[in-house]
């Protein structure tokens, strides 16, 4: 591969390793034994620090001094078959060295093809670019990039990812946040005031800026009310070196915040916003304990219920019961919450879990253990949950396929997807070379089929 390609391995190398890596009715809490898989002992390791990788790259230095990238179009490839049940396709890289190129946002299905996001991880200058993908053709291909969208000024800050999860809206449009590459040193300016709103028409691929929702701050986590017309955020403010920060309502006809509740100084997390069957959006404010947003009085408050971890790292929709099922960081378990406001612990995941994926009928939940680059050790396997008894089985161990095949080592996922059927996931994969400490510098979109 090209010269840029090394380069991105090395930025990799660098990059990790700067890393440490309404009213709502209080409801009583209850506790489930958690099922034991055929794979456990090693497979089930829990790291006792796996929330410290989310704010960590965030902060460091790196990527502060990114050149201004060049225009980028025309950029596409097509999947091939790693074995008879997985397809994957590397993502085309814009040419110049990425910081390193990642994945870090769940991308969504919209008028039968996927739309996901990478990015160059870069702070100033930083850019990210979002990606169609068309099962009927197992074509990949870049529709635009956020700073042609967006307008900018070189040597300004950038948006080098694109870390919140995409949300298909009432009006059939995709929304989406930019995010920094890195917050250090942020310099507000005239051409930026912090992270975008970005629309995805999906018929067209056009991508229009709706401006910045919350100023000077970034947004990294997204969340929509049921029916699609509301957008739930959070956001940081980088000065305090991402310490601080809110939670945010955004109505998505008025095109404007109705609502926003700052978070106690300190909290650690805005990475995931739970909604739960009656619309309520549960957010993390410290110490394993969560605020819920009422849509209908437009009020939140806190409640008496306390995650089994400090903090919400992922969640589904509600299954057609009303259960919703989500992961927690630090440590990484998996819990549920039931209609009648009960949160039930069901056990520890396989390692710091980004993304959680539900079958229509809510029936099974799907994961990648091991986001944060060292998903290789476990083989990144993607992981079933039977959600009546907590059983898990390994579907498929994506590493081995893509070491053969493809010659690269998966880090991990932050974009773990069932498609519309729930008869194939679309798993985006950060990878890089196999013999670095880290799978970071390329990106994959994995497609499994499970029926």
């Amino acid at each position: 591969m090209r010269f840029s390609r090394l380069l991105t391995v090395f930025a990799a190398v660098c990059v990790i390793a700067a890393c440490s890596g309404g009213s709502a009715a209080p409801a009583a809490q209850s506790s489930a034994p958690a099922s034991s898989s055929s794979k456990a002992g090693k497979a089930n390791k829990n790291k006792s620090d796996s929330g410290s990788v989310d704010q960590g790259d965030d902060t460091s230095a790196s990527g502060k001094d990114c050149p201004n990238p060049p225009p980028e179009s025309g950029l596409n490839a097509t999947a091939t078959a790693l074995s008879d049940t997985v397809q994957a396709v590397v993502f085309p890289l814009p040419n110049h060295t990425g910081n390193p190129w990642s994945q870090w946002g769940i991308g969504a299905f919209a008028n039968g093809k996927f739309f996901s996001a990478i990015g160059d991880h870069c702070a100033q200058n930083g850019d990210s670019y979002i990606y169609e993908y068309d099962p009927s053709t197992s074509k990949l291909q870049l529709l635009t990039d956020a700073l042609t969208v967006i307008g900018h000024q070189p040597g300004d800050w950038g948006y080098g990812k694109i870390h919140a999860r995409m949300i298909n809206g009432a009006d059939g449009a995709i929304y989406v946040t930019t995010y920094w590459g890195s917050s250090t040193g942020v310099q507000f300016t005239s051409g930026y005031d912090g992270d975008v709103l970005l629309r995805i028409d999906p018929s067209t691929g056009q991508v229009t800026s709706l401006g910045v929702p919350i100023s000077k701050h970034g947004v990294p986590s997204l969340a929509s009310s049921p029916d699609g017309k509301t957008l739930y955020g959070e956001a940081i403010d980088p000065v305090s070196g991402e310490r601080d920060g809110l939670f945010f309502a955004y109505d998505i006809a008025q095109r404007k915040v109705v609502f926003q509740m700052d978070k106690p100084s300190g909290v650690k997390g805005y990475r995931n916003i739970l909604v739960d069957s009656t619309g309520k959006a549960w957010f993390s404010i410290g110490a394993n304990q969560v605020a819920i947003y009422d849509p209908a009085t437009n009020t939140a408050t806190t409640s008496d219920i306390k995650l089994p971890g400090v903090y919400l790292r992922a969640a589904t929709r509600p299954a057609p019961d009303g259960t919703v099922y989500g992961i927690t960081a630090q440590p990484d378990v998996l819990f549920k919450i039931t209609t009648d406001g009960q949160l039930h612990t069901m056990g520890p995941v396989r390692g710091y879990t980004a993304s959680l994926a539900m079958s229509p009928d809510g029936s099974k939940l799907y994961y990648v253990p091991d986001a944060h680059g060292t998903s290789f050790e476990q083989g990144a396997p993607v992981i079933e949950v039977d959600t009546a008894t907590g059983t898990e089985r390994e579907v498929v161990r994506l590493d081995d396929l893509t070491e053969a095949k493809l010659q690269l080592k998966l880090g991990g996922s932050y974009d773990v997807v069932l498609d519309p059927s729930g008869n194939s996931l679309y798993i985006g994969l950060n990878a890089g070379d196999p013999a670095a400490k880290e799978g970071f510098g390329s990106v994959v979109l994995a497609i499994v089929k499970l029926h």
